[in-house]
């Protein structure tokens, strides 16, 4: 199916009309993070809900050395928070979770305070 500039085709490829979410389940420390890690409680707190917009930008069209029409352009994806579809969650939630990637590759000892594995917003 041909990309003709103003067709219905067009207007469809460069911005799609179908609502797309993005759904995140995030795992929060519950307890005393000044404790060891042997006493982790964690709780699921989700989803937080966003809606994907996606349109194509600085569309550009040319024939390159085989006489092929070719088509170039940029992304733009931009993220709205869904307030309804996240329930009671907001974005100004506060959550403490692991830095697990620090904790990986860090010498791990257990009597490690779990203060320095933490990250929290």
């Amino acid at each position: 199916m041909p990309l003709n500039y103003g067709s219905v085709s067009f207007k469809r490829w460069r911005e799609i009309e179908v609502p797309v979410y993005i759904k995140f389940h995030i795992f929060h420390l519950s307890n005393d993070y000044n404790k060891n890690l042997s006493n982790i409680k964690l709780v699921e707190k989700g989803p937080y809900v966003f809606q994907e917009k996606r349109t194509k930008e600085n569309i550009e069209y040319f024939e390159n050395d085989k006489k092929e029409f070719l088509l170039r352009y940029r992304e733009r994806r931009v993220y709205t928070f869904n307030k309804e579809r996240s329930g009671n969650l907001t974005l100004n939630d506060s959550l403490t979770f692991i830095n697990l990637p620090f904790l990986y590759v860090s010498n791990f000892e257990t009597k490690i305070s779990l203060s320095h594995f933490l990250f929290i917003c």
